[in-house]
């Protein structure tokens, strides 16, 4: 069974290949930019219904912003 998890480092590589900072990203979602960076940092990992809104914001799918898990 493959897993599949948040992936800070893939929010953080979206966000700078698009040129937004935290502040940006966080007025779009309507967060506080230090949410961003505990996404960003892995001491958070946004909810369920915060993705579609996080992926529309990146020009991405939800599913780019997660990664395999090793088991």
């Amino acid at each position: 069974m493959t897993r599949r998890r948040f992936s800070p480092n893939a929010l953080r590589a979206r966000r700078t290949r698009l040129g937004v900072n935290q502040t940006q990203l966080a007025g779009v979602l309507a967060v506080a930019p230090s949410t961003v960076c505990y996404w960003e940092n892995g001491r958070k990992v946004p909810t369920i219904h915060r993705l579609p809104d996080l992926a529309t914001a990146l020009y991405c799918s939800m599913d780019d912003l997660f990664e395999v898990v090793a088991e």
